[in-house]
């Protein structure tokens, strides 16, 4: 289905794609190639709200163009079922998402169970806001960067510094998902703000950031949050971070991670200005350097009334 016009409100809605599932010796296998799940597109809208509401089996919503100005996803669950935006931005923008769960997604192409993804081709200034509370990630897949979420911005190298976006994270809970790519729950590139509160990152899996990654951005701020048992292959177990202006990880702890190369815990580098503050470094393991954190090329670090202990690597640090 296609939706256009102004205005989309769907309300206590579900929608489920029933499968046609063939038995066999190993069990149950759904028939999926001959009957490809059906896209949910919604195109040229002004302002989109989706609320109490159910989608099961479903290849995605899409949702894009240019006069997108309000997405609101309230009570929201999916079930198999990935979530995309992608718009260009020429004034102002919100995308709220509350109260909502992405259940066992699996994206082969080049997105996340939950991406979103900002054009700027425009030389005027203009601003996004991404507010997600209290929504929950788990079981998903990406062949793409970030596990259960993405956010970045595109277009225009010239017209990109008049667009600033910002990120606000509040009572989210991501765990138990993969990415074949960076990130494996979180993966944001080249926005203003990044703000995380009181979340829990656990068992998540990836190649460089187990639990985040983040690049490029102007201010980083960790407040409450934890990071259990996530792995990454080559560096950064639980955060990876690069081209950081200003990070601030308060009353955060990492536990139990692992980086099969260095940083444990978090690796970052070329960031200028780092503070951790009342933070918990505890039993994170790296096979080469950093068993807890790991940093180069940074240029003021402050850590204060912080705990670091049973950290263990192979070489150094």
């Amino acid at each position: 289905s296609t939706f256009t016009g102004s205005l989309l409100s769907v309300e206590k809605s579900k929608y489920v794609y029933l499968m046609k599932l063939t038995c066999t010796k190993e069990g149950l296998l759904s028939d999926i190639r001959k009957r490809p799940f059906p896209k949910l597109n919604i195109e040229h809208i002004s302002k989109v709200t989706i609320n109490n509401s159910y989608f099961v089996n479903m290849n995605g919503i899409e949702m894009s163009d240019i006069k997108m100005i309000t997405i609101s996803l309230t009570n929201f669950r999916t079930c198999r079922c990935a979530i995309g935006i992608r718009n260009h931005i020429y004034a102002y923008m919100t995308v709220e998402i509350t109260k909502t769960q992405i259940i066992e997604c699996f994206c082969m192409k080049d997105r996340s169970p939950l991406h979103i993804k900002f054009m700027c081709y425009s030389a005027k200034d203009s601003n996004a806001v991404v507010l997600l509370s209290q929504v929950v990630i788990n079981h998903c897949y990406s062949k793409f960067k970030g596990g259960a979420f993405s956010l970045h911005k595109g277009g225009h190298r010239r017209c990109k510094k008049y667009t600033n976006v910002t990120c606000i994270i509040t009572a989210g809970l991501f765990q138990n998902n993969t990415s074949e790519s960076e990130g494996g729950s979180l993966y944001v590139l080249s926005i203003e703000q990044v703000v995380i509160k009181q979340s829990k990152f656990l068992r998540n899996n990836g190649i460089i950031g187990g639990g985040m990654y983040i690049e490029n951005v102007e201010y980083v701020l960790q407040d409450q949050i934890s990071m259990e048992a996530n792995s990454a292959i080559y560096v950064g177990g639980g955060l990876y971070g690069t081209d950081l202006m200003h990070i601030v990880c308060k009353t955060v702890s990492f536990k139990e991670n692992n980086a099969k190369e260095s940083g444990g815990a978090m690796s970052l580098q070329h960031s200028r200005f780092i503070e951790i503050n009342y933070g918990k470094i505890l039993s994170n393991k790296a096979a080469l350097y950093g068993g807890g954190i790991r940093m180069i090329y940074c240029f003021k670090i402050f850590i204060t009334n912080s705990f670091v202990s049973n950290n263990k690597t192979n070489k150094m640090g």
